[in-house]
């Protein structure tokens, strides 16, 4: 025996290293790939939302809009009411 044996324990073959880092660096990518994934959808979610805002805002300013029934000029005039 060259080593003590709590000595012989610690100590790892390159191959087990190798073995060993390949492993942590699997685990790694899978972890990065679940959370480029989940950043993705919290994207996704944030699209979703903002065009949902965009096509409520665009049918109020659809409200905002004064037609008059023939061609001309428009005059808004406001309308006081008086209280008795």
């Amino acid at each position: 025996m060259c080593c003590p044996p709590s000595r012989r324990t610690r100590t790892r073959s390159p191959l087990e290293e190798a073995q060993a880092r390949l492993t942590e660096v699997r685990q790694a990518r899978a972890l990065r790939r679940r959370t480029a994934a989940a950043d993705l959808k919290i994207l996704e979610i944030r699209r979703a939302r903002m065009e949902q805002t965009l096509r409520h805002a665009e049918e109020n300013a659809a409200y905002m809009i004064i037609r008059a029934p023939f061609d001309g000029l428009t005059v808004v005039q406001p309308v006081f009411k008086v209280r008795r």
